[in-house]
């Protein structure tokens, strides 16, 4: 290794889609200071080139499909390939099942000899049949291909290791997980939010004051349990007149969510749909409560942030969303497809206002002390150096 490797390492960060990016606000500029440089892949988009212009980072796109597509997937890693070993990073970097896989074939044929693959997730987990191995293999090869493997969470990394995906030596989680940390003192902080933006935001979306609202944020999908929050809200509008739910987020076309629910959505005049927002603040804002009825997840952003803005958590006993609640303490853990049980969490909620700003206050306290995005990235900074010294 030369001496301006040892003193400037570079570091090749593969994603499989854009708006992956939004996970690492801060981070790359952070270890940036700490002698580090980086390079960023992922399929087109205008995250892609916003954040690495804003970050002052190299990049290239190269289009890599979510889903499976054989003779596309063979093309990506090709391209990857061919760009790992015209760069020749000192370490490859990649991040969930697609970009993970390939990332990682790519960076052992071109001889990287440092491999970390990202595990954020386990998609395997709500399929079944041929697309459920294919998956498996997918995060099995990455993980035999990589020197390291950086688990988002201690739940995923159990799942990990009981399905014989990773050996347990190999795979680790960065302090208490998460993927970034959250910013609970400069973005997601109550305290700091001008009351005029709330409120304008809350008259810009038709959402009555003095209600009892409780909110979705993720992608609309299958997956993300929203059939079951849809079921649970039409026994919880029947309840009583001043709750309104919020949903914030795309509506997606992969794991789509039948029609006759997106209508529901459209047609509830109770129903706020927000769509897709680049900043969730003044959303969280205007809830009382956070529901996620996910099946699966790998670390649940929209639960931290939640936690961040003082907000009692409804969310779904699964991965991703076991790290950060704390049951009874900072939200209540339903069981997964359990519209009956997100109604008895809500109501109880909206009956207990008082024990449900405690919950919140909590949920706070833990983003605090437990989350904070330094304690992440020094993790992240760490594992660079060691991989670097061998």
């Amino acid at each position: 290794m030369t001496r301006n490797k040892i003193t400037t390492p570079k570091i090749l960060h593969i994603v499989t889609v854009a708006p992956t990016w939004k996970l690492f606000r801060g981070q790359l500029g952070y270890l940036k200071k700490k002698g580090l440089d980086f390079i960023m892949v992922s399929s087109p988009g205008e995250l892609l080139k916003s954040y690495a212009e804003q970050e002052s980072f190299e990049y290239k796109a190269i289009p890599i499909e979510r889903n499976i597509s054989l003779f596309k997937d063979i093309v990506s890693l090709c391209r990857v390939f061919f760009y790992v070993y015209q760069v020749k990073p000192d370490i490859v970097h990649s991040h969930t099942a697609k970009g993970g896989m390939i990332g990682m074939i790519s960076a052992w044929l071109a001889g990287v000899k440092c491999r970390i693959y990202h595990l954020r997730g386990l998609r395997y987990v709500t399929t079944n049949g041929v697309k459920r191995r294919v998956l498996m293999f997918a995060e099995w090869i990455a993980c035999k291909l990589a020197n390291k493997v950086i688990c988002v969470s201690h739940s995923v990394r159990h799942i990990a290791i009981e399905d014989n995906i990773c050996p347990p030596h190999k795979i680790t989680v960065i302090a208490h997980g998460s993927s970034n940390g959250v910013d609970a003192l400069n973005k997601y902080n109550p305290e700091i939010l001008d009351k005029h933006d709330v409120s304008g935001f809350r008259k810009k979306i038709n959402l009555p004051d003095n209600v009892f609202v409780i909110g979705f944020v993720g992608r609309i999908v299958v997956d993300k349990g929203i059939i079951d929050l849809i079921e649970a809200w039409q026994q919880i509008r029947k309840y009583v007149d001043d709750i309104h739910l919020m949903i914030v987020g795309p509506i997606e076309s992969g794991d789509k969510v039948p029609d006759k629910y997106i209508d529901i959505l459209k047609s509830d005049d109770r129903i706020h749909v927000v769509g897709d927002v680049e900043s969730p603040e003044l959303c969280y804002a205007n809830l009382d409560v956070l529901v996620l009825p996910t099946y699966r997840e790998g670390f649940a952003n929209a639960i931290l942030e939640g936690m961040a803005m003082s907000l009692p958590i409804v969310a779904t006993k699964v991965t991703g969303c076991i790290d950060p609640v704390v049951d009874g303490e900072t939200g209540v853990l339903v069981d997964v497809k359990s519209p009956n049980q997100i109604v008895n969490a809500v109501k109880y909620l909206y009956e207990n206002k008082e024990h449900a700003r405690v919950m919140g206050k909590k949920g706070r306290l833990r983003a605090l002390e437990k989350y904070k995005p330094e304690t992440v990235w020094d993790g992240y900074y760490q594992e660079y150096m060691k991989l670097l010294a061998t």
